[in-house]
């Protein structure tokens, strides 16, 4: 079995449990026939994301016959990374769609008069606060600052906030 990585994603590994499989790259060798009808083991691909992809990315697989193999009945066509499989002749080939959608983190600062750790009415948004955003308590370099609501967010896709009411 052969896997092919869309644009976006970086290869990591590509291994099975079943020891008659030896995997190298990303492709995985049976070292030993399958039965007529049969399927095989489980294979599992590793890959990343890239932190700059945000869209579909279209994984395509395809097992290619041995050359011992007997001729198949509807050949295959080796597909690439825009082949639909579902419309291909053949049953060698699969396919799966990731989708990343972009997100933000964010939140609100407010002045928490009687120290609940609630955001109760009446209680007042702080404009102008500079907040950092850490990875696993470490600073990442990436800084905003509330607005005059209080609100700041890191990332934000242009998504609509919530109000706030005071009264």
């Amino acid at each position: 079995m052969t896997d092919l990585l869309p644009a976006g994603l970086t290869f990591k590994s590509m291994s099975s449990t079943d020891a008659s499989y030896t995997c190298s790259g990303a492709t995985c060798t049976n070292n030993a026939a399958l039965a007529a009808n049969s399927n095989g083991p489980a294979i599992t691909v590793v890959a990343t994301v890239n932190a700059d992809f945000t869209g579909v990315a279209h994984n395509v697989a395809y097992v290619s016959p041995a050359g011992n193999d007997i001729v198949e009945t509807n050949l295959l066509v080796v597909p690439d990374t825009n082949t639909d499989t579902s419309k291909t002749n053949t049953d060698n080939d699969a396919q799966a769609d990731l989708g990343v959608t972009a997100v933000s983190i964010g939140d609100y600062v407010w002045w928490d008069a009687d120290r609940d750790g609630q955001q109760d009415q009446g209680e007042a948004p702080v404009p102008g606060v500079t907040v950092n955003l850490l990875k696993d308590g470490q600073p990442t370099g990436k800084t905003t600052v509330t607005d005059a609501n209080g609100y700041y967010a890191f990332g934000d896709p242009g998504r609509t906030r919530p109000t706030r009411s005071s009264s």
